[in-house]
C-alpha cells in the first residue's frame, strides 16, 4: 500500500540520534539545574543519593523490561502502547497508552516552567511578563515541531554540547581559587512538608525521560535494536551525572543556601553563563522532545480507534501527526498556564509510575507463561520486573494513597 511505501521511504533515526540523544537530553534537564540542589539541601548528600537511586531503581527495571520486550516483537508506532497492546491486547494497551500520553504531554509544560525559572534568574525584572515568556517559549517549541521533527532532532546535537559545557562548568566550580568548600551534610532534616516521599514525588520526573526514545519507535530505522541500546545507555550516563552533581551541590553550599535558592548551582559554577545557557537549552529541547513524542503516542492510539475523534487524530501530513500535534499543543498550553513546576511534577510522577508498573507487569506475565513465542534477544532475570512492579506500586501508595487509588481507578475505568 502507498502509505506503507511512504513510511519505508521516509528517512528515519538510529539508536544514537533517535533514542539516546533525545532521551539523555530529556533526563538531564530542569530537575538537575533547579531542583537537585534543593533536594540535597532537604535530604543531605546521602539522602539525596538514596532518593536518586530509588528513582533509578524503578526506571532502570522498567528500561530493562522495555528492552527485553522490544527484542521479542515487531515494534510499531506508539512506543509503550505498541508493546502493551501487542502483548495483552488493545484494551490494556489503551489503558496504559492514554496515561502515558498525558504524562509525556504534561512533561512539556513542566520543562517550559523550568525555562521560565532560568530566564527570571537572568532577567529578574521580567517577572511581570512571565506569562508572555511562557507563551513565547511554547510557541517557538511547538512551531519547531510543526516545521520538521527531523530539523528539531538536528538542533539537539548543538544542545548536547551546550549541556556538556554547563556540567563541566558546574563541577569546575569546586576548584575556583579562594572558594571555601562546605563539609557535606550526609542526612538532611526532612522538615515538615518535605518528607522522603514528598521529595521523591517532586524529583522522580527527573528520571522519566527513558520513555522518549521508545515513543519514537515509529520513526526509528530498527526499533528492536535501537530502543534497548539507546535507552540503557542514556539511563546509565544520566545516573552517573545526577550522582556527580549531587556531590557538587553538597560541597558548594550549605543546606540552608541550597533550600533557599534553587539557582545556587548556577551562581557557584566556574562560568555561570555557561550553566545559564545549558539550563535554557536543555529545558527548551526537553520541551521539543516531549512535544514530538506525545503526539505520536496519541496518533497510534487513534489509529486503533481508542480515543475520541480517532479518525481525525489518526491522520498524518508529510509523515507527521499534525492533528495530534495540535491537540497536544492545546493540552500543554492549558497545563502550562494553570500549573507550576512542583505541582506538575507530582502529577507526572503518578502517571509515570502507573505506566512503569504496567510495563514490568507485562514482562512478568510473559515470562511466567513461558510461551514458545516469547523469545527475546535481550533476556533478563524474572526478579527484575518483580522488583520494578512492586517498587512502583509501593511508591504510588506511599506518596499519596488517595491520589494513587484515583489513578488506579482511572486506569481500570479506561
Amino acid at each position: 500500500p502507498k502509505e506503507e511505501l511512504d513510511e519505508v521511504l521516509q528517512e528515519k533515526f538510529g539508536a544514537f540520534h533517535g533514542v539516546f540523544r533525545p532521551t539523555i537530553l530529556t533526563i538531564i534537564g530542569v530537575m538537575l539545574y533547579l531542583r537537585e540542589g534543593w533536594l540535597v539541601g532537604h535530604a543531605g548528600l546521602a539522602g539525596a543519593i538514596l532518593i536518586i537511586l530509588t528513582c533509578y531503581l524503578i526506571t532502570g527495571a522498567t528500561a530493562l523490561s522495555i528492552s527485553s520486550i522490544t527484542t521479542n516483537i515487531r515494534m510499531g508506532s506508539g512506543g509503550v502502547f505498541s508493546i502493551v497492546s501487542q502483548s495483552l491486547g488493545l484494551e490494556i494497551g489503551g489503558a496504559v497508552g492514554i496515561p502515558l500520553y498525558l504524562a509525556q504531554g504534561l512533561s512539556a509544560a513542566m520543562y517550559i516552567h523550568g525555562f521560565l525559572e532560568g530566564w527570571l534568574f537572568i532577567f529578574p525584572e521580567h517577572e511581570a511578563y512571565k506569562y508572555l515568556i511562557l507563551c513565547s517559549i511554547f510557541a517557538v517549541a511547538f512551531g519547531l515541531n510543526l516545521i520538521s521533527t527531523k530539523f528539531a532532532f538536528k538542533v539537539q546535537m548543538l544542545v548536547m554540547f551546550l549541556i556538556i559545557g554547563a556540567l563541566f562548568s558546574m563541577f569546575s566550580g569546586l576548584t575556583v581559587e579562594g572558594r571555601t568548600l562546605q563539609h557535606p551534610q550526609l542526612w538532611g532534616s526532612f522538615s515538615e512538608g518535605h518528607s522522603y516521599w514528598t521529595l521523591f514525588a517532586v524529583f522522580f520526573p527527573a528520571a522519566t525521560g527513558i520513555m522518549v526514545g521508545s515513543s519514537m519507535s515509529g520513526s526509528l530505522t530498527n526499533a528492536r535494536k535501537s530502543i534497548p541500546v539507546g535507552t540503557m545507555a542514556a539511563w546509565g550516563v544520566s545516573l552517573l551525572v545526577y550522582i556527580t552533581i549531587a556531590i557538587f551541590y553538597s560541597y558548594i553550599a550549605t543546606p540552608a543556601e541550597l533550600v533557599e535558592s534553587t539557582t545556587i548551582g548556577i551562581k557557584r559554577a566556574r562560568w555561570p553563563e555557561m550553566v545559564q545557557v545549558g539550563l535554557l537549552a536543555s529545558c527548551f529541547m526537553a520541551t521539543v522532545s516531549s512535544l514530538a513524542a506525545a503526539p505520536r503516542v496519541l496518533q497510534a492510539l487513534a489509529s486503533h480507534s481508542l480515543v475520541p475523534k480517532s479518525e481525525t487524530l489518526a491522520k498524518t501530513q508529510n509523515h507527521e501527526p499534525r492533528k495530534a500535534m495540535y491537540f497536544t499543543g492545546l493540552m500543554v498550553f492549558v497545563a502550562m498556564i494553570l500549573g507550576d513546576l512542583n505541582a506538575i511534577a507530582q502529577i507526572l510522577t503518578m502517571f509515570f509510575l502507573l505506566t512503569y508498573f504496567t510495563i514490568n507487569l507485562v514482562l512478568l506475565i510473559e515470562q511466567s507463561l513461558e510461551m514458545i513465542s516469547f523469545r527475546p534477544a535481550f533476556s533478563i532475570p524474572r526478579i527484575v520486573p518483580v522488583i520494578g512492579s512492586l517498587a512502583c506500586l509501593f511508591a504510588i501508595v506511599i506518596i499519596s494513597p488517595m491520589v494513587g487509588l484515583i489513578a488506579i481507578a482511572f486506569i481500570i475505568g479506561l
